[in-house]
């Protein structure tokens, strides 16, 4: 027999169950998600304010799809689909209640993974959100003393260069000036 046909009935052996099938349909729900998301990183111009909303979107339409298809999605018409008027009633699918199980199963440890994985590759979102203060597109009209300080805060405990006498941290940075003139600033405008 020929290599090719009896790899062919290898891949269809396992292809014709419904843990495969749903499988497949819920990667076709899911993976759009995820490329929208790389596409975001890949755009020629990028503002770091709006990495946080776009990620916590996506994993949000991710963690939906953990106990049940996202609406409209492709997962949502597998059922239709294997019916007697669906696309895949001819190829004989074997589902059952046992194939079901393991799909949820297999489903539950794929989301959990990719929200595990989304985590690990932005860990200091509040970090990144804090530039925000630094955008003159987003003062506010009425600019009040305590505007972008929680912002600013952050950013100059997460790059100090050691700790300052009111709160424990450092508030000079290298290429910004001095500790004092900063503290000196923040005097001037307490929290």
């Amino acid at each position: 027999m020929n290599k090719g046909v009896v790899m062919a009935r290898a891949l269809w052996g396992w292809l014709h169950t419904y843990k495969a099938i749903a499988t497949l349909y819920l990667l076709c729900d899911i993976l759009p998600h995820l490329s929208a998301l790389s596409k975001c990183f890949q755009q020629k111009s990028l503002d770091l304010t709006e990495i946080q909303r776009a990620v916590e979107a996506k994993k949000q339409v991710v963690r939906e799809a953990r106990d049940a298809p996202l609406v409209g999605g492709r997962l949502d018409e597998l059922d239709q689909d294997l019916g007697p008027e669906g696309r895949l009633y001819d190829l004989d699918i074997m589902d059952s209640v046992q194939q079901r199980q393991q799909f949820s199963q297999v489903r539950r440890e794929f989301i959990d993974n990719v929200i595990e994985n989304m985590k690990g590759r932005f860990p200091q979102m509040d970090l990144l959100s804090a530039f925000s203060a630094l955008d003159p597109a987003r003062l506010p009209t009425n600019l009040t003393g305590e505007y972008g300080w929680q912002n600013i805060t952050t950013l100059s405990e997460f790059y100090s260069e050691g700790p300052s006498q009111s709160t424990g941290r450092n508030f000079g940075m290298s290429g910004l000036g001095s500790g004092n003139s900063l503290q000196a600033t923040e005097a001037k405008h307490p929290k």
